[in-house]
């Protein structure tokens, strides 16, 4: 079956109340991963440390990747999404701000 989009019907008072009614997880994700053709894309956005400077990257994409796109060694780099630091294989989407720094080590 197909999903259904959220219908808005009045509550109780001037409240709207949104129901989604879903069969199957594989239509949630399609649903959430396969944004429609004329939704409004926002890049991801990159804070990059040494030289400072923020780049906006179209998504989604595996840290990974754009690290290899950035010509940035993984070992060598920290990707902070929010107060997380994130793996290689995380996935990176259209809206998500992230920060790429450098490890720093010495003795």
């Amino acid at each position: 079956g197909r999903a259904r989009w959220p219908k808005a019907r009045r509550s109780s008072g001037s409240a709207i109340a949104a129901e989604a009614l879903m069969s199957t997880a594989g239509e949630l994700q399609s649903i959430c991963f396969h944004p429609s053709p004329s939704r409004i894309i926002a890049p991801v956005r990159v804070q990059l440390s040494h030289p400072a400077r923020t780049i906006e990257v179209k998504g989604p994409k595996k840290v990974k990747e754009l690290l290899r796109e950035l010509n940035l060694v993984v070992e060598a780099h920290l990707v902070i999404k929010g107060d997380d630091l994130v793996t290689e294989d995380e996935m990176l989407y259209e809206g998500d701000q992230i920060e790429i720094r450098p490890v720093i080590s010495g003795g």
